[in-house]
């Protein structure tokens, strides 16, 4: 029986099912939603520190990352991070906000 591309691709893109590396799923784009491991490298070596679920946005983390230098924090360094024009580092957050209007 001759089975047209379109049609198989479509059908793929509805269906869900467990595979050995978890549930697998697709976009509408035909993209896998899967699930990822964060991985870190630390000083006992490389730890899963997280997770990244493609299906609902959403990212966990189960242990702080070392970051250069062997920093290990919730946020990178701030040194290390700079804001894009227009913004500017919040001292207590370390978060880019908008400048106030007439400043940049």
């Amino acid at each position: 029986q001759n089975i047209k591309e379109e049609l198989l691709l479509n059908q793929l893109k509805l269906s869900r099912f467990e595979g050995i590396s978890g549930l697998v799923s697709f976009n509408e784009n035909g993209d896998r939603l899967a699930a990822y491991e964060l991985l870190n490298y630390q000083p006992a070596g490389w730890n899963v520190i997280g997770t990244f679920s493609a299906v609902t946005g959403q990212l966990n983390f189960d242990m702080e990352p070392y970051w250069q230098f062997g920093v290990s924090s919730s946020m990178p360094p701030s040194e290390k991070t700079s804001c894009a024009s227009g913004y500017y580092k919040e001292v207590e957050s370390h978060q880019c906000l908008p400048c106030p209007r007439g400043f940049y």
